[in-house]
C-alpha cells in the first residue's frame, strides 16, 4: 500500500487516510485467537509494536495516525485471494470489497475473521485513543459493523485480485467509483502500477 500513500502525497489528495501492510490483519486475527485461548491478555497483545505503530501512524513512510483519518485501507490475504477492507472510522464500519463472490474456502475463512474485525480491532482503536478527540466517541462495548459491498467489480481469472484491490483503493482515495475498475483493463493496470512504483522508488525509466 506504499503506492497509495506516495501517490496521495504527490497529487496533494485531500482525503485523510492511512494504510496497513499485508501482515497487519493476520496479526490482529492471531491476537484475537490467542486472547480467546487465554495465551495472553488484551493489554499485552495491544502493546505489540507491530500493532501499536500502525494505529498511531509511525510504522510506515507517509503514515498517518488513525485518530486523524477518515479511512484506513487494509489488504487481507486469504492465501490465494486478496480482499480490500476499508475501515470507515467516522461511521465505525468496515466495508469489504471482494472481486470474487464469497464461495468455498474464502467464505469459510470469513467466519474466522469476523470476531477479530468486529470486536478486537474495535478494542484496539479505543485502547489507542482513536476516538478521544472525535465527536463520535469511543466504540466501548459496541462493535465495528462489517458490510460486504455488492457493487464491486469482478475479476474474470483466478490471479488478479491483488491488482483489483490496489486499483479499487486508488479509485476510492481519489473519490471515484470502484465500478470504473474493469477486468478487461487488468493488463493496463499492471503496467501502470509497475511504471509508477518504479518511479516512486527512484528508478530512472529513461
Amino acid at each position: 500500500m506504499y503506492y497509495l500513500r506516495v501517490k496521495a502525497k504527490e497529487y496533494g489528495l485531500k482525503q485523510k487516510f492511512s494504510t496497513t501492510e499485508c501482515k497487519f490483519m493476520a496479526l490482529v486475527k492471531q491476537q484475537c485467537d490467542d486472547i480467546s485461548k487465554k495465551k495472553c491478555s488484551f493489554e499485552d497483545c495491544a502493546l505489540n509494536e507491530n500493532i501499536k505503530s500502525v494505529i498511531i501512524g509511525t510504522s510506515v513512510e507517509y503514515g498517518r495516525p488513525w485518530a486523524e483519518c477518515e479511512y484506513v485501507y487494509m489488504p487481507l490475504d486469504f492465501g490465494h485471494h486478496w480482499v480490500l477492507l476499508v475501515l470507515d472510522i467516522g461511521h465505525k464500519q468496515i466495508q469489504v470489497y471482494d472481486s470474487r463472490n464469497r464461495t468455498g474456502e474464502v467464505s469459510i475463512k470469513w467466519g474466522q475473521y469476523m470476531q477479530c474485525m468486529e470486536v478486537h480491532l474495535a478494542k484496539l482503536m479505543d485502547f489507542f485513543g482513536v476516538y478521544n478527540d472525535r465527536v463520535e466517541g469511543p466504540i466501548g462495548d459496541g462493535k465495528l459493523e462489517v458490510n460486504f459491498v455488492l457493487r464491486c467489480p469482478r475479476q474474470k481469472d483466478g490471479y488478479s485480485s491483488g491488482i483489483f484491490i490496489l486499483k479499487m483503493a486508488e479509485n476510492l482515495m481519489m473519490g471515484r467509483d470502484v465500478l470504473e475498475v474493469k477486468a478487461s483493463d487488468v493488463v493496463l493496470y499492471r503496467k501502470k502500477f509497475t511504471i509508477e512504483l518504479l518511479h516512486y522508488y527512484g528508478v530512472d525509466l529513461k
